[in-house]
């Protein structure tokens, strides 16, 4: 074998790898962040129909979600922000663009959610424990 049809194959070779690390790469990333933002996307198709978001309110509600999601990734990166300081900021917000009859049904949801995921968490307890 030539020395340039060597080198035009491992050239070709490095090429495919390349784009095939590369394709290995997006597919990751892409998996990796989609749970994020579905759970975003269904946060907030679940406040729009329990509480009967106006238009407004979605919009600002996403931004508000939005804004969380990117300030959560910043705290993943290492940069230093408290979540449970965005948790309040975005719970803060939320409650403010809300009519108090909204912030009520929005209290008793947080509530029954945080109730729910006790009992799930007490009775995993329980179930390591036997």
């Amino acid at each position: 074998m030539g020395g340039k049809l060597k080198a035009g194959m491992i050239l070709f070779l490095m090429y495919g790898l390349g784009i095939g690390s590369g394709v290995a790469w997006e597919v990751h990333h892409s998996r990796h962040q989609s749970p994020r933002q579905l759970f975003g996307e269904r946060r907030i198709a679940h406040l729009k129909q329990k509480l009967q978001l106006t238009p407004w309110q979605e919009a600002t509600l996403r931004e508000i979600v939005q804004d969380a999601h990117e300030r959560a990734n910043d705290v993943h990166d290492g940069l230093e922000y408290d979540l449970a300081k965005i948790k309040a900021d975005s719970l803060d917000a939320i409650q403010q663009l809300l009519t108090p009859e909204q912030r009520q049904q929005f209290e008793a949801m947080r509530a029954k959610h945080h109730a729910k995921h006790r009992d799930d968490h007490e009775r995993q307890g329980e179930e390591k424990s036997s």
